[in-house]
This record gives structure tokens, sequence and C-alpha cells, in this order.
């Protein structure tokens, strides 16, 4: 028999099999599922008389654990004579599945994307005090971003390559399971809140580019939306079950406890908001770029600028796709470390295509010439004709920004507020 003969059915009865004698042996947590299964089969064929006197009390000595526990299992199964069938077929079983292991690209894949999102981000910072003298909320607020998915991705490296690095069950303890349930909830919750802070950044930016109310209005519904999918997301995993971690000792058989929340069709329906969010963040801008009295070439520049984003939602469309394969798909098919790698690089191209338009600011101010634009040196020394503030043209009207590109708008906008913040 080979592993691709074990139907997705058997598969998992194997899993809920491994895991329940996992749960049951409570005095050998350390030991593989696979060896726990071989243990109560053999027990099982040993005392065939699952209806005899103490036959509880032998299983419990066996198993390291209390009375309660084995009666509950017993109840969970319905007889003894069900679960010893299915920890047979299991222990014969189990040798044709092998030993499927995590990929080992993950670590790879993260420290060059964290590399280059690190040289991309203190080009941004070097970009904003070069050209506006200071560095705006909305670039602290990506930092914090690319900050979350360093930790992120220190968290999925070292839960890859320890608890979680064979990817049967059969061949994890009962406290590699948990360690790798917990690790999942947390990463359930932080992917979600870095997914915030980057759009964040992006929609204060939007805000910022222009007073034309329509682009205003956008982003702060596009905002609602992203934090609305974020909190649902936290909530719904923390609290999928009753009670709130199911996998923890007497929890996973908890005949009171119940699970709501279909993850499933969590990570299916928030993913796809996800999606959604991405492409309408991308979008919002090119309306007000197609106002602006730009030449076509500089329109479809701008545009395309912008417009790199959609990178990141076709990254998000992969790990929503990856996500789906993984609950219904083979085994193959259920590496997390590759759901890990396409997490990563999801949030990582987000913040480089979030980094672009100041880079390119620089790039207009120190290089022009390699975008075949006019110095922007020569366009803000226009503003040192004027002595005080007040008589600067007034960035703030739709008129003025409508001359000029989106990031010649917030430079010009970030010059006046400092030249007013330094005013005698």
């Amino acid at each position: 028999m080979a592993a691709t003969e074990i139907s997705i059915d058997d598969r998992n009865l194997i899993i809920e099999v491994v895991l329940d004698t996992q749960w049951l042996f409570e005095g050998f947590q350390r030991t593989k599922g696979s060896e726990l299964v071989g243990r109560i089969a053999r027990f099982f064929q040993s005392n065939p008389n699952w209806n005899a006197t103490g036959y509880n009390q032998k299983i419990a000595q066996l198993a390291g654990t209390s009375i309660d526990n084995i009666n509950l299992l017993e109840m969970y199964w319905g007889n003894w004579g069900q679960y010893s069938k299915y920890s047979k077929f299991a222990n014969e079983t189990i040798p044709y599945l092998g030993h499927p292991t995590q990929s080992q690209v993950f670590i790879p894949v993260y420290i060059v994307l964290s590399l280059l999102t690190f040289a991309v981000i203190v080009t941004r910072m070097y970009s904003r005090m070069t050209i506006a003298g200071l560095v705006r909320s909305y670039d602290w607020v990506l930092l914090g971003g690319f900050v979350m998915t360093l930790a992120l991705g220190m968290q999925n490296a070292i839960i890859l390559s320890t608890s979680t690095y064979y990817r049967g069950v059969w061949d994890k303890t009962w406290l590699d399971f948990q360690a790798e349930q917990d690790s999942s909830l947390s990463a359930s919750i932080l992917y979600p809140l870095t997914v915030v802070l980057i759009k964040s950044s992006l929609l204060l930016f939007y805000y910022n580019l222009s007073v034309w109310n329509p682009l205003r209005w956008a982003t702060v519904a596009t905002g609602f939306c992203v934090v609305a999918n974020a909190l649902a997301t936290i909530f719904a995993w923390c609290f999928q079950c009753n009670p709130a971690l199911p996998w923890k000792h007497q929890n996973y058989m908890d005949p009171e406890g119940v699970c709501l929340v279909d993850t499933w069709k969590l990570e299916v329906a928030t993913g796809s908001v996800n999606i959604i969010t991405d492409i309408l963040i991308w979008i919002i801008p090119i309306p007000m770029i197609w106002k602006m009295q730009l030449s076509l070439r500089e329109r479809i520049i701008s545009i395309f600028t912008l417009g790199v984003g959609a990178l990141a939602c076709i990254a998000c469309a992969i790990r929503v796709r990856l996500i789906n394969m993984a609950w219904y798909g083979s085994s193959d098919e259920s590496n997390a470390s590759i759901i890990c790698i396409w997490t990563i690089t999801e949030l990582y191209l987000a913040q480089i295509c979030a980094s672009i338009p100041s880079i390119r600011a620089l790039v207009l101010s120190k290089a022009p010439r390699l975008l075949g634009s006019e110095s922007a040196d020569r366009k803000e020394n226009i503003y040192d004709k004027y002595n005080h503030y007040d008589q600067f043209p007034d960035f703030t009207s739709q008129t003025s920004l409508d001359k000029s590109s989106p990031e010649v708008s917030v430079i010009a906008r970030e010059h006046l507020e400092k030249r007013a913040d330094n005013r005698v």
C-alpha cells in the first residue's frame, strides 16, 4: 500500500485516533503518537474482552491517566470495540503514510525578503527626511507593520523547525501538537493586526494626498472595512470554541464543549474580504490621478507606481487558495511552510509596493534623468521666493493639486507644513 492509495477520509480517521490516543496517554506526553497507537492496539489485541470487570482500570494504568479520562473517551467512541477496531487500523496504516516534513525553503525566503524590505523602508525614511524634512505618521505606521511582519516570520521559522517539522501527527508528541495549536492561534491574531497597519499606512497617505472629498470618503470607508475584517478574524479565532483552548488537557474531550466557528469558512470569508480591500486600496487614487493636469505619460507612470500593489493582491489570493487546499487537498498540499512563505511574501510585497511612491519621489529629486523628468529641486526652489508661509500658494486647494503628480502634491503639502511650523 502506498500513501497515495490512502483516502482523505481514512487519513482523517487516523489523525483523530492518534490525537485521541495522545490525549488519553496523559503520562506519556513526550512520546510520539505512532508509538502510543501501537501500545493501545496491542493492549486491545491482548485483552479482547472489553466488557470484563476492571477493564477501564487496566487502560488507565497503561496510559498513566485517570478513570475519568478513560470513561470520557469510552463515551466519545461509544464502546471500546469501536475504538479497538480503529486503533488497529491506524496502527497498521501509519507505516504507509511515511514521515512527511516541512519544506526547508521558508527560512531563506524569509531572510531575503526581510533584508530587501528593510532596505526599501530605510530608503523610504531617507526620502522623507531628505525631501520633506520629517517622517510622516503613515511612515511610522508602516514601520510598525514591518516589525510585526518580522516577528510573525520569526515565530513561523521557529515553529516550523521544531514542533511542526514533521507534518504527520503520528510523528509528533502531544506537547508538539499543543505547541502547534498555540502557534497557529497567535499567527492568526498577528496576521490581521499586521495587515491593518500596512493598509492603514496606505490609506493615511491617500487621505493626505488631496482634499478631494470622494477620495477621502473612499479611504475612510475602506479603512472601516479593513479594521472590521481584522476584528472579526481575531475574535472568531480567539473564541471559536468554548472552552476557548480545546486542545488543552481536558478541554480536548470536554463533552460540554462546542466549536461554533467553521475555521475553513472563516479563512475563506476573511481572506476574500482582504483581497477585495487590497484591490480597493490600489484603485482608490486612480480617479484623482486622472483628474490632475498631467501628460498621458505621467498619468500612466503614476498609475503604474501605485498599481504595483496588485502583486500583493495576487500573493494574498494564492495564500487563501493554499489554505483551502490544506483543508481538502492531499498531504503534499498541506505543507504549512508553503502557506507561511506566501503569507510573508504578501505582507512584505505590500510594504514594498507602499514605499514605491516615496522612492520615486527620491529618484525625481536626486536623479530625475533616470525617469526622464525635470529636477525636483528646481520645482521646490520656486517656493523660496516667499518670505512668509501665508504667502505660499494654496496647496490645499484642488486647483493647485491638479497641477502636480501625487508624489509632488504630498511633498508640496509637507513643505508648506514644515515652513508653517518653523515660522517666527
